[in-house]
């Protein structure tokens, strides 16, 4: 979202973090009502200083990135999504379509 708005929000990261905690419990919950087995449940351990480390790589790059042209926060823009934000599907899927 930082990457599309330009900008970033603590508070909606803060929900965004909250939200995946929530939701990762949820799948334990079903999964171990499902599971037959004694399987390890999805830790939520690393959401947390997952969520601040976007915090602090905002805050430090943030001032950086005002100075930029339209053009190149547009460049910008369009390489952190290539490279982050959506998968590159070749990558994905190595093997040739016969």
């Amino acid at each position: 979202e930082a990457a599309t708005a330009s900008s970033f929000d603590d508070g909606r990261n803060q929900r965004y973090a909250d939200d995946l905690v929530r939701a990762i419990h949820a799948f334990n919950q079903g999964f171990a009502a499902l599971s037959a087995s004694k399987v390890s449940a999805l830790s939520d351990a690393w959401v947390a200083p997952f969520a601040a480390s976007l915090h602090g790589k905002w805050s430090q790059y943030q001032p950086l990135v005002t100075r930029l042209s339209p053009q190149q926060n547009s460049d910008l823009i369009a390489l952190i999504k290539q490279d982050t934000v959506w998968p590159n599907f070749e990558n994905i899927a190595t093997e040739k379509l016969h």
